[in-house]
């Protein structure tokens, strides 16, 4: 929460983290945290544009990463490639930017999306079976934000029918084009 007020008071974007407690077929799973995808949803939100978080030249990244090291910093880049992608020219910059421990995050498992799915669900106070998560599972691109207009899209369509979502519901859902 602090760090969001931090991000918040200098125009930052914090991501936000939320708990659920994650109950399947009536036995208690456990406590999990789910944190809001960087996605253009969120730019929109905060007014924000698609476009470089930041921008830095090699010298400038090179310096900032000796100061943090000789001060026992630590420095976390995110990016779709690994540094030994990005065709760096400075060699002393690329030395340590590949002696740093590199990381993919993968597309969200089951479990995860199972976890999504139930907050996603509950922010809009819809009450839905397990068996609508677990039809969903498998026949969604495998994205937080995906998940996220998917029930935004039952939760519109169950409005406009008056009807509570259920499976065939959110079959009829799957079944229309949206974007």
């Amino acid at each position: 929460i602090l760090l969001h007020k931090l991000a918040a008071k200098e125009s930052l974007i914090a991501l936000e983290t939320f708990p659920i407690n994650l109950i399947k077929n009536g036995q208690k799973i456990g406590l999990y945290f789910v944190e809001e995808g960087f996605t253009k949803e969120l730019l929109e939100k905060n007014n924000r544009k698609e476009g470089p978080i930041i921008g830095i030249d090699e010298e400038t990244l090179l310096h900032l990463y000796n100061g943090l090291a000789s001060a026992g910093g630590h420095l976390l880049m995110t990016a779709a490639k690994p540094p030994g992608l990005w065709g760096i020219s400075l060699k002393d910059l690329e030395s340590r930017l590949k002696s740093m421990p590199c990381v993919e995050i993968g597309l969200p498992d089951d479990r995860l999306l199972e976890a999504v799915f139930a907050k996603y669900f509950a922010d809009r106070q819809l009450l839905v079976g397990a068996d609508v998560v677990s039809y969903l599972l498998p026949r969604i691109e495998r994205s937080l934000s995906m998940a996220q207009k998917i029930v935004e899209k039952i939760d519109q369509h169950s409005l406009a029918a008056g009807r509570k979502v259920t499976l065939p519901l959110v079959r009829q859902v799957l079944a229309s084009k949206f974007d």
